[in-house]
């Protein structure tokens, strides 16, 4: 019971965030790879795929 309690606190449509307690490592994802000569459809698909692991 008190897992499930848990996750509905800490939970929205976007996912779960757990304390620092229950969940020491933090993960960020980070689109690395866009510049100046990317062009907009490789930009979308970068973006695209680092939205798939969130």
């Amino acid at each position: 019971r008190s897992i499930g309690a848990m996750v509905l606190i800490h939970s929205d449509n976007t996912g779960l965030v757990l304390p620092p307690r229950i969940a020491a490592v933090q993960v960020i994802i980070i689109p690395c790879g866009i510049t100046v000569n990317s062009t907009e459809n490789e930009r979308k698909t970068l973006c695209d795929k680092c939205e798939e692991y969130e």
